[in-house]
């Protein structure tokens, strides 16, 4: 090791305290080889050449005296890598002693295993193959293992990335763009290559999109930008159209020319910023009439080609048929998501996040919801309202949720959640939003959100963008099944069948956080392994207000960041959205 070129740093190790024998370690190897520092994480800091801590806060760094390293951060367990701005922008890059960081860890150390025969039948069923990654415990149940913490890796054991990877590359990203004046087109272009100039290393383009598709585009000339310099740059964008859309402007950087581990054109790095407008909802004719029956159980609205049910026990819309297909057989509140790695090591503590005292109140409340208020109205010959109260005793909170059926099919949906009665520091709602159960066929989804890979409030690293895909393939298939798979910032999102009929869901207000999946949330938790669970004929569609940060300072104790938004500390949360039949395009 001590001829390879990559060798830049000797380290004594970590996590061994202090004392001579590492002094006397440091002294020889700079004595030995004084052309590379020497790193040591452990006791008063004072042996080696930098500052080293692992898992520390956030906003730690050291004294100037010599540089500080995150020798161990963002641990990468499970669905994991939030809140990396609050340590790369908010800290390492404002810090010039700062080094930055070492990802704990690559990749899940996993053991390749075929499938038990007797989980053979769920084998080709969503993420389900014939072969799994075994972890601790697997192979020798007698002796002390520790489960799943050896995948804890920013790839799975088969190579195939997880989300957080990508959060890295976007966060480590070498060119960074502010902007100036973008109604001019102005932008400053940062530098963060060590040596390389930007024109060396680097195409640029710009893009302006019009409600998520490409509305203009064209090159950046000027990136004669040496290392860790800026620069002003010049876009030469159009003028904006319809003023009831919502414009963004990419900006995006490509390798220049092909290299023994990058192929030319490969996307290096991008910036988003919004333009101008806002997204803006579908309109629909609201003359067909639609007509109401009440009974002491339920309330039916029908229309031309659709029916919608009211269940008056549970409060919920139990199902929504179009042209006598049910597309929606069921609908309740959703307080609640399957542990993440990280929401499982928080609640060892006992308080944090709700803790194990109180994590099953959280976890049922919504099942045993109580409803307060029922009261249906005829607003008129093309729409009826229905208004549900209810309250969630065994936390202390309360919700109302208004639908408004109107004559095109469509059901506008109005909910507020009110925490204000829970004392803040116990508010640990994991969801605030709302559960939909679907027909099984409505597999294909696309969403005008962020995206690709799966976000969270917290790991928000993504463009927004119009993506889709199957409803499987939104499946991140962690060691460990848990929540997975979000998009947050959602204007619209449909779920189709292959022929394109179904349902969209579009805010009426702030953007949203969805998600879908073929497993309940009581299939994931009670499973070690995906092969375990039993794929539902039903598709879980999450529409939410609010979704709990994923978290990463820690797995064994650190919650989200409480910076206002990462955790459901507000004493409100009120969102609205449509539903509609969609067919085709």
């Amino acid at each position: 090791d001590k001829n390879h070129a990559s060798v830049v740093v000797w380290s004594l190790g970590n996590e061994a305290g202090s004392g001579p024998n590492f002094v006397k370690a440091m002294d020889w190897i700079h004595a030995n080889d004084p052309t590379r520092p020497v790193h040591y994480e452990g006791g008063d800091q004072s042996v080696g050449d930098f500052h080293s801590r692992m898992y520390a806060p956030n906003n730690w760094v050291g004294d100037a005296d010599k540089p500080s390293i995150l020798c161990e951060y963002t641990h990468a367990m499970g669905n994991s890598n939030g809140n990396l701005q609050e340590y790369w922008r908010d800290n390492i890059y404002l810090h010039e002693h700062h080094a930055g960081g070492f990802v704990w860890d690559w990749m899940d150390q996993g053991v390749k295993t075929p499938v038990p025969a007797e989980y053979a039948g769920n084998v080709g069923k969503g993420p389900v193959k014939e072969t799994f990654f075994a972890y601790g415990g697997w192979h020798r149940q007698k002796y002390h293992d520790d489960g799943n913490f050896c995948m804890n890796g920013l790839i799975g054991a088969d190579w195939k990335p997880h989300p957080g990877l990508y959060a890295i590359k976007h966060v480590y990203r070498n060119i960074h763009v502010s902007p100036i004046d973008l109604a001019a087109g102005t932008v400053s272009i940062r530098n963060w290559f060590d040596f390389s100039n930007v024109a060396d290393m680097a195409t640029g383009r710009w893009e302006i999109l019009e409600d998520g598709r490409v509305f203009a585009s064209g090159a950046i000339e000027d990136l004669d930008i040496p290392a860790h310099t800026a620069k002003t740059v010049k876009l030469n964008l159009p003028k904006m159209g319809k003023t009831d859309a919502e414009y963004l402007l990419n900006i995006r950087f490509f390798s220049k020319a092909d290299a023994p581990l990058l192929a030319a054109g490969h996307e290096l790095a991008w910036e988003q910023f919004p333009m101008c407008g806002n997204f803006q909802p579908m309109e629909g004719a609201l003359s067909a009439k639609v007509s109401m029956k009440e009974s002491p159980g339920q309330v039916e609205v029908t229309g031309r080609n659709f029916a919608v049910v009211f269940d008056k026990k549970t409060g919920s819309l139990a199902s929504y048929s179009v042209d006598g297909r049910k597309l929606v057989s069921g609908s309740m509140p959703d307080l609640w998501r399957p542990y993440t790695d990280n929401d499982n090591g928080a609640m060892r503590g006992g308080s944090k996040l709700g803790g194990k005292l109180e994590e099953n109140l959280w976890r049922t409340a919504a099942q045993n919801r109580q409803v307060v208020s029922f009261n249906v109205e005829q607003v008129s010959e093309s729409s009826v309202k229905i208004s549900v109260a209810v309250g969630f005793a065994s936390i202390g909170a309360t919700a109302n949720f208004g639908y408004l059926v109107s004559g095109n099919g469509t059901v506008d949906v109005k909910v507020d959640y009110d925490y204000s009665a829970i004392p803040q520091k116990k508010r640990h709602a994991h969801r605030t939003g709302m559960k939909w159960e679907l027909g099984g066929d409505l597999e294909h989804m696309r969403w005008y959100g962020r995206g690709p890979a799966a976000t969270y409030v917290d790991r928000d690293y993504e463009r927004i963008g119009i993506y889709g895909g199957t409803v499987d393939g939104q499946w991140i298939d962690y060691a460990r099944p848990q929540e997975n798979g979000y998009k947050v910032d959602v204007r619209w999102a449909t779920l189709t069948d292959a022929s394109g009929k179904g349902l969209r869901f579009e805010t009426l207000g702030a953007p949203l956080g969805v998600g879908a999946r073929h497993y309940s949330d009581e299939t994931m938790e009670s499973a070690a392994y995906s092969f375990e669970m039993k794929r539902s004929d039903t598709i879980f569609f999450n529409i939410d207000a609010h979704q709990l940060g994923v978290g990463g300072n820690n797995s064994w104790g650190a919650e989200p960041l409480d910076n206002g938004r990462y955790r459901a500390k507000l004493p409100t949360y009120s969102y609205a959205y449509r539903i509609m039949p969609v067919s085709g395009d």
